[in-house]
């Protein structure tokens, strides 16, 4: 009887068990930069003309950050430079994609737009469309994508159970807008003979000032990742706001140090 009795409660907490809903998936991140600095000599854009770099004020990064839901990983990725050229993101997706198995579609990079950093941008990055297969990537940009992929690919590997927030603010002190509407017949030629609705950088204080072209983005969003013993993991920003740097003239500068 004692056996009988002792089958039917294993066959009842076998039932229960696989009758059970499975775990709930874990919230994972993971962060991790990687270099992304030329070589002195390399040509920094930014100003009205290229000059050499012949010091580092500090080191510029692809600043990567992978987070996953347990069904869904993607990627976040910015980058200290100007801006770059299709072809880099191209080929930096490609790579995450055969090292990680995170889909280029799951990918976001994006510049910060320093103004103290080499060109990842080619010499035909004004040439539409920007079709890959058409594109020959130059050594700088072949080494940026290179180095993304490692980034995303070390946050990956650091994977682990985390928390999340999200919150925003408002700091309307720092922005404005750039481009105004000129009283008629302030705006001289463009560079193409034709005249502008707009001007950008009009001098301050003018008298032919009419009103700015448009609203300003005063919202700061923050995303924020921490383990759950509370240590930061890493804090992914957006602010509309044309930043400028610090650095010291010939320097590369990510202009957020």
């Amino acid at each position: 009887m004692k056996k009988y009795l002792l089958a039917i409660v294993a066959c009842l907490m076998s039932t229960t068990l696989l009758a059970a809903d499975p775990p709930a998936p874990t919230f994972r991140a993971g962060a991790a930069t990687s270099n992304l600095t030329p070589a002195l000599g390399s040509a920094i854009i930014g100003g009205f003309l290229p000059f050499p770099a012949t010091n580092v004020h500090d080191e510029l990064h692809a600043r990567c950050l992978v987070l996953d839901d347990g069904k869904t990983k993607l990627a976040l990725v910015v980058v200290d430079l100007l801006g770059f050229h299709y072809i880099v993101s191209h080929e930096a997706r490609k790579f995450i994609e055969q090292e990680t198995g995170i889909p280029p579609t799951n990918v976001l990079i994006s510049a910060v737009h320093t103004h103290s950093a080499a060109s990842a941008l080619g010499e035909k990055h004004f040439e539409f469309p920007q079709k890959a297969d058409e594109y020959q990537a130059d050594k700088y940009q072949t080494f940026v994508a290179r180095r993304i992929a490692d980034g995303v690919k070390c946050a990956a590997n650091r994977l682990r159970p985390a928390q999340l927030g999200f919150t925003t603010a408002e700091a309307p002190e720092h922005v404005f807008n750039r481009r105004w509407f000129l009283k008629p017949g302030a705006i001289p030629p463009g560079p193409f003979g034709t005249i502008d609705q707009v001007k950008m950088n009009p001098a301050a204080g003018s008298p032919d000032l009419v009103k700015p072209a448009g609203p300003t983005d005063p919202l700061v969003s923050i995303l924020a990742v921490r383990e759950l013993d509370g240590r930061p993991i890493a804090v992914y920003s957006c602010y509309s706001l044309h930043y400028v740097g610090g650095a010291t003239w010939m320097r590369c500068s990510a202009g957020i140090s």
